[in-house]
């Protein structure tokens, strides 16, 4: 592609991104957002439109304005274990009590990490403490409550979105890693991807540049700090659509930021089909951390996608060499919302 292509398909994307957003606003599906585009040459265009809270205060979204990540988190959470398999310090299908024997407690013998990457391990979501009514605990509360969960089925039987799952991923990362797993996110996945806004925030005072949630309900419009503060491997993650798309990008087979977080054979192994079933009412498809192509019509048959209850979003399709972050702080968006975003901008492609 000569570089006159490249500038002209570089300004028809941010122009659809810009118009995405702004229709969204325009028809009050939301306050407002930042959309963020990545290819696999290391551009990245990002779009806002809308009015953002922060600090209390209203004023227009920007590109460094820092969200909740809420479940898109998780992918984040799925790479530092997947680092770990990298380094021989995790095998995906060994039974974890070889590596957390407390794990072990009430039948959960034969769960391995794959088990709770493709949301097939069974883990009863009772144990999903921090994401029902509000509550004083800290981390290890947390880890502890998911480490002693039952079995809703035998592992390996059956598909149920679970998130404490993501409770036992952290403590794995902190006794094989050898450090916290917050610290960690930071050391192993942030700074070699130059993701200098990526972090845990547990501070009680919210983050500089921060936005704050529009919640659907009085009954959860205490999850946004309990999620943050609690620094939730499965939620509590707290970045910019730049950050996302640099993350994105380094799955991509090809390109500068490619290899640079997992080798190649983990990367493959994420561009697959690992298990299927239901998931808010819809037939789903899961690869590892990841749902498997996810909402869109247009994107290649290997995409893999995230989405968050705070309205955000992460789609990286390998076959396209595209990477889609969305961020907002609208809790609880359609999941046709999705679609519409990642349609819009694969359909800049010709």
């Amino acid at each position: 592609m000569v570089a006159s292509e490249r500038l002209l398909r570089a300004q028809q994307t941010l122009d659809r991104a810009q118009s995405v957003l702004d229709r969204l606003v325009s028809r009050s599906t939301i306050h407002g957002g930042v959309l963020g585009v990545g290819d696999a040459q290391g551009n990245v265009w990002v779009a806002c439109s809308g009015t953002a809270r922060v600090a209390g205060h209203a004023e227009p979204f920007r590109p460094d304005h820092r969200f909740l990540l809420t479940s898109v988190a998780k992918p984040l959470t799925a790479a530092q274990v997947m680092l770990l398999v990298d380094q021989g310090l995790l095998d995906l299908d060994e039974p974890l009590v070889s590596y957390l024997p407390e794990f072990g407690a009430h039948g959960k013998g034969e769960v391995t990490m794959k088990h709770l990457l493709t949301m097939t391990g069974g883990l009863n979501d009772v144990a999903n403490l921090i994401e029902g009514p509000a509550a004083a605990l800290d981390p290890e509360a947390y880890v502890q409550a998911a480490l002693g969960a039952h079995l809703s089925f035998r592992p390996g039987t059956g598909f149920a979105y679970c998130s404490p799952g993501f409770w036992v991923m952290a403590e794995a990362v902190n006794r094989l890693a050898g450090v916290r797993y917050t610290e960690h996110l930071v050391a192993a996945v942030a700074a070699p991807l130059g993701m200098e806004e990526t972090s845990y925030e547990q501070g009680e005072a919210r983050p500089s540049r921060y936005v704050e949630a529009h919640t659907a309900a009085d009954w959860d419009a205490h999850l946004p700090e309990q999620v943050r503060r609690a620094a939730y491997p499965a939620g509590g993650i707290v970045s910019t659509a730049s950050d996302l798309v640099r993350f994105g990008q380094s799955f991509l087979l090809d390109g500068p930021l490619a290899g640079r977080l997992l080798s190649r054979p983990a990367r493959e192994l994420l561009f697959q089909e690992h298990a299927s079933g239901f998931n808010l009412g819809r037939p789903c498809r899961w690869s590892l951390g990841w749902e498997f192509i996810g909402p869109g019509n247009l994107q290649g048959p290997r995409t893999i996608f995230h989405h968050g209850a705070a309205g955000t979003g992460l789609w990286v399709d390998p076959d396209r060499q595209l990477v889609v972050a969305l961020l907002t702080a609208d809790w609880w968006l359609p999941y046709r919302v999705y679609a519409g975003v990642v349609n819009a901008i694969l359909g800049t492609i010709r």
